[in-house]
Protein backbone atom coordinates (compact mmCIF):
# COMPACT_ATOMS: atom_id res chain seq x y z
CA UNK A 1 0.00 0.00 0.00
CA UNK A 2 2.80 2.24 0.63
CA UNK A 3 4.19 1.72 -2.67
CA UNK A 4 0.98 2.68 -4.25
CA UNK A 5 0.53 5.84 -1.77
CA UNK A 6 4.34 7.18 -3.25
CA UNK A 7 3.06 6.63 -7.44
CA UNK A 8 -0.18 8.63 -6.64
CA UNK A 9 1.69 11.24 -5.06
CA UNK A 10 4.73 11.73 -7.83
CA UNK A 11 1.67 11.12 -10.96
CA UNK A 12 0.02 13.89 -8.49
CA UNK A 13 3.13 16.30 -8.77
CA UNK A 14 3.62 15.56 -12.03
CA UNK A 15 0.50 16.58 -13.19
CA UNK A 16 0.50 19.84 -11.51
CA UNK A 17 4.14 20.24 -12.86
CA UNK A 18 2.58 20.02 -16.31
CA UNK A 19 -0.39 22.44 -15.84
CA UNK A 20 1.97 24.94 -14.16
CA UNK A 21 4.27 24.71 -17.16
CA UNK A 22 1.22 25.15 -20.01
CA UNK A 23 -0.25 27.94 -18.05
CA UNK A 24 2.24 29.78 -17.69
CA UNK A 25 3.45 29.21 -21.23
CA UNK A 26 -0.24 29.87 -22.09
CA UNK A 27 -0.24 33.34 -20.22
CA UNK A 28 3.30 34.15 -22.02
CA UNK A 29 2.06 33.79 -24.89
CA UNK A 30 -1.66 35.66 -24.08
CA UNK A 31 0.56 39.05 -23.36
CA UNK A 32 1.86 39.29 -26.67
CA UNK A 33 -0.38 40.27 -29.63
CA UNK A 34 -1.53 38.88 -32.02
CA UNK A 35 -2.66 35.83 -29.92
CA UNK A 36 -4.64 33.16 -31.30
CA UNK A 37 -5.68 30.21 -28.42
CA UNK A 38 -6.49 28.01 -32.09
CA UNK A 39 -2.53 28.13 -32.82
CA UNK A 40 -2.04 27.52 -29.14
CA UNK A 41 -3.70 24.42 -28.78
CA UNK A 42 -2.92 23.62 -32.28
CA UNK A 43 1.00 22.58 -30.65
CA UNK A 44 1.28 19.06 -30.48
CA UNK A 45 3.35 19.54 -27.69
CA UNK A 46 0.78 21.24 -26.00
CA UNK A 47 -2.07 18.61 -26.68
CA UNK A 48 0.32 15.89 -25.79
CA UNK A 49 0.75 17.94 -22.63
CA UNK A 50 -2.10 18.46 -21.69
CA UNK A 51 -3.05 14.79 -21.95
CA UNK A 52 -0.40 13.50 -19.83
CA UNK A 53 -0.84 15.81 -17.21
CA UNK A 54 -5.04 14.98 -16.97
CA UNK A 55 -4.15 11.03 -17.18
CA UNK A 56 -1.83 11.21 -14.71
CA UNK A 57 -3.96 13.21 -12.17
CA UNK A 58 -6.46 11.13 -12.83
CA UNK A 59 -4.68 7.89 -12.33
CA UNK A 60 -3.18 9.61 -9.38
CA UNK A 61 -6.68 9.77 -8.01
CA UNK A 62 -7.42 6.25 -8.74
CA UNK A 63 -4.73 5.09 -7.38
CA UNK A 64 -5.21 7.00 -3.95
CA UNK A 65 -8.40 6.12 -3.84
CA UNK A 66 -8.25 1.84 -4.85
CA UNK A 67 -5.09 1.07 -4.82
CA UNK A 68 -3.48 -0.26 -7.93
CA UNK A 69 -5.31 1.52 -11.13
CA UNK A 70 -6.01 -0.26 -14.27
CA UNK A 71 -8.47 2.70 -15.53
CA UNK A 72 -7.27 4.25 -18.70
CA UNK A 73 -4.86 1.70 -19.70
CA UNK A 74 -5.22 2.62 -23.23
CA UNK A 75 -4.96 6.20 -22.97
CA UNK A 76 -2.56 6.05 -20.95
CA UNK A 77 -0.82 3.95 -23.62
CA UNK A 78 -1.47 6.35 -25.75
CA UNK A 79 -0.39 9.60 -23.86
CA UNK A 80 2.67 7.05 -23.70
CA UNK A 81 3.36 6.95 -26.98
CA UNK A 82 2.16 10.80 -27.63
CA UNK A 83 4.53 12.27 -25.28
CA UNK A 84 7.42 10.52 -25.98
CA UNK A 85 6.87 11.87 -29.46
CA UNK A 86 7.11 15.18 -28.48
CA UNK A 87 10.14 14.48 -26.38
CA UNK A 88 12.17 12.63 -29.42
CA UNK A 89 11.00 15.44 -32.22
CA UNK A 90 11.94 17.60 -29.84
CA UNK A 91 15.67 16.44 -29.21
CA UNK A 92 16.43 15.30 -32.16
CA UNK A 93 15.16 17.99 -34.61
CA UNK A 94 14.28 21.50 -32.93
CA UNK A 95 16.49 21.76 -29.92
CA UNK A 96 17.98 25.07 -30.14
CA UNK A 97 15.11 26.58 -31.48
CA UNK A 98 13.07 27.79 -28.49
CA UNK A 99 12.58 31.36 -29.77
CA UNK A 100 11.02 30.45 -32.92
CA UNK A 101 8.82 27.73 -31.63
CA UNK A 102 7.69 30.24 -28.92
CA UNK A 103 9.04 29.07 -25.94
CA UNK A 104 11.42 31.41 -24.24
CA UNK A 105 10.77 30.76 -20.84
CA UNK A 106 13.59 27.79 -19.97
CA UNK A 107 11.91 25.84 -17.28
CA UNK A 108 8.87 25.68 -19.11
CA UNK A 109 10.58 24.71 -21.98
CA UNK A 110 12.68 21.85 -19.89
CA UNK A 111 8.95 20.48 -18.34
CA UNK A 112 7.45 20.02 -21.45
CA UNK A 113 9.90 19.02 -23.56
CA UNK A 114 12.05 16.98 -21.29
CA UNK A 115 10.88 16.01 -18.43
CA UNK A 116 7.09 15.17 -19.43
CA UNK A 117 8.15 12.66 -22.11
CA UNK A 118 11.04 10.72 -19.71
Amino acid sequence: MRSAKMIAIYRLLLSLLAFSALITQFVTRAQVKPFNPVNFFSFFTIESNILVAVILLFSSLGTALFGRSEQFGVLRGAATVYILTTGLIYFLLLRGLEESLQTPIPWVNTVLHYIMPL
